[in-house]
């Protein structure tokens, strides 16, 4: 880049080009922001809109089996696009409906003003959404319900499990890993969908891809058969082993909130099973700033062993190694949890064998979740189990 910069090349972020891309592709741009969520809702609407045969350009932050790819590329109307807030690129992409999944206090390295400048860049996010598109929010979160809310001005199509005009319902069920739910919009029954996920913020997720091709004119039997067929996104949720009563789930889930849902979501679905949470976290300065809520995040978990956390954005010399994993299996026990702490993946995998052993739990689920390198871990439980 230094390179290229003195000789006089230009130089672009990948976010200004995608935007060039998209502008110059005159597709109508459906992107989908937020602190979580989004790459699971960018790829249902992308199932619904390829179920709908309206050949989407589908743009995911993470790998989509059923896409074979992060990306579809089609000529169709309408292009569905993953949009980060870190470092405001998600102000480069142009935005015909605009979603906002959840708004959290993230990414605190470049937002040095805190919560309150995450919240002004979306409302900019928001304030770009084309006058004769949408801008779709989930009033569940509490920041969106209690901040952003009561300062954006222009019209605005909510959904949540609890609030916002679009709801599913509580009659919410979850039976052999699918979940069937009843939509209702404005206390009106909408239909009934089903998914293939477990756990109730993909039901979420769904209702926010629900709100969107239904703003674009998808039918219902379409936005049913592409909820229907989607499988998910690597590293969210994903089954990796499975043997003899013992279940290996990733995910990529690396917030405070991300973490507790997913492991709230194993204990509703194997409730009398042995839990063990691996966290394998990236970036030591988040990591240090919200250490006492990760560890309650972990608490529903039966035990922890923590895997050494790695270097992210945001770290430099001064942040590199201020958090060892020790330091958050302390704050786990000091909160009334069970939690080890490993230097490599080799040990980890021998104190997570050394757990399976003494546990008589029928069942017993092992979960890698984080940001940070998991794969040594699986690769070797794969050997070892």
């Amino acid at each position: 880049v230094e390179t290229a910069k003195r000789l006089g090349i230009k130089v672009l972020k990948r976010s200004e080009l995608l935007g060039r891309l998209l502008i110059e592709s005159k597709q109508r741009v459906i992107r989908v922001a937020g602190s979580y969520g989004k790459s699971t809702t960018t790829a249902m609407i992308g199932s619904i809109l390829l179920s709908a045969k309206l050949n989407p350009t589908v743009i995911v932050g993470a790998y989509v089996p059923s896409f074979s790819s992060h990306a579809v590329i089609g000529k169709g109307p309408y292009a569905v696009v993953e949009s980060c807030e870190f470092d405001s690129s998600f102000l480069d992409i142009p935005g015909f409906v605009s979603v906002i999944t959840s708004i959290e206090a993230d990414h605190m390295d470049y937002y040095r003003g805190g919560l309150e400048e995450v919240l002004g860049e979306f409302s900019k996010f928001s304030n770009q959404t084309n006058p004769n598109g949408a801008l779709v929010v989930c009033e569940d979160n509490e920041n969106i319900r209690n901040f952003f809310m009561t300062q954006h001005r222009g019209e605005v199509r909510t959904y949540g499990l609890n609030y916002g005009e679009w709801q599913a319902i509580s009659s919410v069920k979850c039976s052999d890993k699918r979940h069937s739910f009843i939509v209702r919009f404005r206390e009106k029954e909408f239909s009934k969908f089903e998914i293939a996920l477990p756990g109730q913020h993909y039901v979420q997720n769904a209702l926010a891809a629900i709100v969107v091709s239904n703003f674009i004119g998808v039918g219902i039997d379409a936005i049913a058969s592409g909820l229907q067929q989607f499988q998910g996104v690597s590293r969210r949720y994903d089954m990796v082993i499975e043997r003899d009563g013992v279940k290996v789930i990733d995910d990529y889930g690396h917030t405070p909130f991300e973490i507790y849902t997913v492991v709230k979501t194993i204990k509703e679905e194997y409730p009398n099973s042995l839990l063990l949470c691996v966290p394998c976290l990236r970036q030591f300065h988040r990591t240090e700033r919200q250490i006492k809520e990760f560890a309650s995040a972990m608490l529903l978990a039966d035990t922890c062993v923590i895997a050494p956390i790695v270097r992210g954005l945001g770290d430099d010399e001064s942040t590199i190694d201020i958090l060892l994993s020790e330091k958050l299996a302390s704050e786990i026990r000091v909160s009334g949890g069970i939690a080890v702490s490993v230097s490599s993946d080799n040990e980890a995998v021998s104190k997570i064998l050394k757990i399976l052993n003494m546990s008589t739990a029928f069942t017993k689920i092992i979960l890698t979740i984080g940001s940070g390198v998991s794969k040594g871990v699986i690769d070797l439980l794969r050997k070892e189990l």
